[in-house]
């Protein structure tokens, strides 16, 4: 059965030029009478197979090549991940990779979109909604192990990104 037309745009496989992918991708999905268990479990193998050297190829989506400005970029988004509760400032992010705080502020916006700070303050929002949701934490310790300096901060900062305040959210659940 063809997939529902809604998912079409999310169903696109770039055409190989490999000939022996492609026709083993065509072998693999066409259409065959119930399979005995040994074949199924060779299918699921040679499947499997076909997606790691897929993965491993790293078939070019047309995309121009990484840059160094992107480089620092992931650099900076990854290690505003892993220690966002210790930053006191973003300048340490820069410090940390090794160029100037406005050049990464530049090569990160380009790169995601958004800023550092607002980064920054999504990755603990999102650690405090985790706590939340799954602690009875007083406020004041959510805050403190997300790295906001108190509570009060916490809240406005919080409600300024949710839309509700922290009590609230862990009240709704």
């Amino acid at each position: 059965l063809p997939p529902p037309p809604e998912l079409a745009p999310s169903l696109y496989v770039p055409p190989l030029a490999d000939a022996w992918r492609r026709a083993e991708i065509e072998r693999l999905a066409a259409d065959r009478p119930a399979l005995t268990p040994a074949r199924q479990l060779a299918d699921n193998h040679r499947a499997a197979a076909l997606l790691i050297e897929l993965i491993g190829t790293g078939q070019d989506d047309g995309s121009a090549p990484e840059t160094q400005a992107d480089r620092y970029a992931a650099q900076a988004y990854d290690y505003i991940l892993g220690h966002f509760r210790s930053l006191r400032s973003l300048a340490e992010v820069a410090d940390r990779i090794g160029i100037g705080y406005d050049h990464l502020r530049h090569c990160f916006r380009n790169r995601y979109g958004f800023s550092l700070k607002q980064w920054h303050l999504t990755v603990r929002i999102d650690r405090a909604k985790d706590l939340l949701h799954h602690t009875n934490l007083p406020l004041k310790v959510v805050a403190d192990l997300c790295g906001f300096a108190n509570a009060r901060y916490f809240s406005t900062s919080f409600h300024t990104l949710t839309g509700t305040t922290p009590a609230a959210y862990r009240q709704n659940g």
